[in-house]
């Protein structure tokens, strides 16, 4: 989902969605298939580059503090704010 919020133009939605996804994976060892870490890797750096990297660092860490009901819930929402 941060690859979808990267390609609506919206980086902190990216940065929250991706951080969201990391500590995810972090608690249940996970990792992601090689293409797709690859393809979400590209459109978060290009995320990445269109905000300050505070915001982004911020935004990134609010998504990994986020609960996994509320991750899920944000990154289904149909509306961006």
């Amino acid at each position: 989902m941060s690859a979808v919020a990267a390609g609506e133009g919206d980086a902190a939605g990216a940065a929250r969605n991706g951080g969201a996804a990391e500590a995810l994976r972090e608690a249940y060892a996970g990792r992601p298939y090689a293409h797709d870490r690859a393809v979400t890797e590209r459109y978060l750096a290009a995320a990445r580059a269109a905000i300050d990297p505070e915001a982004w660092a911020s935004a990134w860490e609010a998504g990994r503090a986020l609960p996994l009901h509320l991750a899920i819930e944000e990154a289904l929402a149909t509306e961006r704010e």
